[in-house]
């Protein structure tokens, strides 16, 4: 019972950072995005979202590091939880329809930074601020437009993998 529900709430972190990667920096419409600097970071996580990619989440709980690791193969979102892995509830679609739906109805402001590497990846890096108060920095590819690496004050890390993506085994 106790590996259950432990599975089940390391689902829900899952599925809560997956949530938190789709509402990563919203706004309240594509022309306000322009308005506020955001329209490249929009770009940016929805063409990510459309896309097969693997993600590595480092996040401070309780002080401790707690990883996580998503594979969405453009068919399915697959979370490992306890060293296996288990088909997410949320469909690639609904991360881009998450992804588009936030980018309507929230609020954030983008700033350009500079451009620098990271993770051997020519990038630009972004600040983000976010009306419901989440501030964080996120570095784009300068040759491919998707996330390399997104930093919050939550606090939390998110690598992006975008090549040699497949199904992992669940078992």
């Amino acid at each position: 019972m106790t590996v259950i529900m432990r599975s089940q709430w390391t689902l829900r972190r899952a599925i809560l950072t997956l949530g938190w990667a789709a509402t990563f920096c919203v706004t309240s419409g594509w022309v306000h995005a322009a308005e506020t600097g955001c329209k490249a970071v929009f770009d940016a996580m929805l063409r990510a979202a459309a896309m097969p990619h693997h993600t590595f989440t480092t996040q401070d709980r309780d002080g401790k590091s707690v990883v996580s690791e998503t594979i969405d193969d453009g068919k399915k979102i697959y979370v490992l939880i306890g060293g296996k892995w288990v088909v997410s509830p949320m469909t690639p679609q609904n991360l881009i329809d998450q992804e588009k739906e936030n980018i309507q109805n929230g609020k954030s402001v983008c700033s350009v930074i500079r451009d620098e590497s990271i993770d051997g990846v020519s990038a630009t890096l972004y600040t983000t601020r976010e009306e419901v108060g989440t501030n964080g920095q996120i570095w784009i590819s300068k040759a491919t437009g998707l996330p390399v690496r997104i930093k919050t004050d939550l606090p939390s890390d998110t690598r992006y993998v975008f090549s040699g993506i497949s199904a992992p085994d669940v078992h």
